[in-house]
């Protein structure tokens, strides 16, 4: 149920994202390729990370940690399940080119990665997704936490919480902002 309710969340708060769009390949399939992408993002959260969940079920985060994110046998094939079954082969280079500059980044020790973090619509402005945030901050005092997005509104959002500004990465008709604190 958790895990059903998690994806249902952050489906529907990416589901017009610009920058999951620019992962995600834009077809006639690409709903059933975003829930792919969100299969695989709680996959590798449970196994490399912390999936939060509001009891309330209306908001959810996975959140990596960098020093449990290897190589496995399960994580090739999630890799791979990933590229033919979301990315596709086309898009697949323009999405490694930009993990690239985005590594550029993150710290070479310990950091943590907010990878995805949704809210229900109907519980948006409500102080919720600010309540799972300062859960998360709380749990990830030990090393520097690390976030991109692409929604503009999120901006001041997460320099309201004290992320800092890294860079902002053009991306056609839209800026992939990265934030650390």
């Amino acid at each position: 149920m958790r895990k059903e309710k998690c994806l249902e969340i952050l489906i529907d708060a990416f589901k017009d994202n610009r920058s999951v769009q620019f992962v995600v390949k834009q077809d006639d399939k690409k709903e059933e390729r975003l829930k792919v992408l969100m299969e695989y993002s709680y996959w590798k959260a449970t196994n490399f990370g912390t999936v939060y969940f509001i009891k309330e079920e209306n908001a959810c985060a996975f959140v990596i940690d960098s020093t449990k994110n290897k190589f496995s046998f399960h994580s090739v094939l999630w890799d791979l399940k990933l590229i033919f079954s979301c990315i596709g082969l086309f898009n697949l280079s323009r999405v490694l080119k930009r993990e690239k500059i985005l590594k550029t980044f993150h710290p070479k020790e310990k950091f943590y990665h907010l990878w995805y973090i949704g809210v229900t619509e109907e519980y948006q402005g409500k102080g919720i997704g600010s309540a799972l945030m300062n859960e998360i901050l709380s749990d990830c005092k030990d090393a520097p936490i690390h976030l991109e997005t692409s929604n503009e509104k999120n901006f001041l959002f997460y320099e309201r919480l004290g992320f800092e500004k890294l860079i902002d990465l053009q991306q056609g008709e839209f800026i992939l902002r990265m934030f650390k604190k």
